[in-house]
């Protein structure tokens, strides 16, 4: 029996895993997207400290036959859209300097009443569990740092995806719970970011008190 319910929560942890990563490489390209669009319109003075960053950001190559180290030449343009600045350079950027406007803005809790929370700091929080998962998927110890909002056992059952429909949920632990909470504000996320419709399926959703 005890291998059984084993096996059933193995599953369950790879289906919420799954689709946490999916929603996260959503975000990572919606972010990025909206990001290289929007900079076409900021002040000279970002820019210029992007264009700082980026060029701080060139690879250093080692050619080991001749010993010598040097760095990967970077091509200015006007242009320049910074695609290749990482998803996390990118919310650490707009954090501080709150030029991208649609980046602006927050989400309500779904576990406490007329409580928000913001983008940037959500952000913060799934690239860090997302950092941890990359190097160990069976992770079980996530801090507060790492997750949106810890939802309870009854705001998780009222908020079903539909690729958990033949499981009981209830054999989820701690950090499968964790990483369910924010699957669901990553749905959120991406939905009022890109104003379109929410992307997970739900048997049953109970959104926020």
């Amino acid at each position: 029996m005890k291998n059984s319910v084993d096996e059933i929560r193995f599953q369950i942890r790879s289906v919420i895993i799954v689709k946490f990563f999916e929603l996260y490489k959503i975000l990572e390209k919606e972010t990025k997207n909206i990001f290289s669009e929007e900079i076409k319109n900021v002040d000279e003075k970002f820019k210029n400290k992007l264009y700082f960053l980026y060029g701080g950001k060139s690879n250093i190559n080692i050619d080991t036959s001749n010993n010598i180290l040097y760095m990967e030449p970077k091509t200015f343009s006007v242009d320049e859209d910074f695609k290749n600045l990482t998803f996390n350079q990118i919310i650490k950027i707009c954090k501080i300097d709150n030029k991208i406007k649609q980046f602006e803005f927050n989400i309500n809790s779904m576990q406490k009443r007329q409580e928000e929370i913001d983008f940037y700091s959500s952000c913060e929080k799934l690239i860090n569990m997302r950092n941890k998962l990359a190097h160990e998927i069976l992770m079980d110890n996530f801090k507060d740092k790492d997750i949106v909002e810890m939802l309870s056992d009854k705001k998780i059952e009222e908020n079903i995806i539909s690729e958990l429909s033949n499981f009981d949920i209830k054999l989820m632990n701690t950090a499968e719970k964790q990483i369910y909470s924010n699957l669901l504000y990553l749905n959120i996320i991406i939905s009022e970011l890109t104003n379109k419709d929410m992307i997970l399926n739900f048997i049953c959703f109970g959104g926020s008190d």
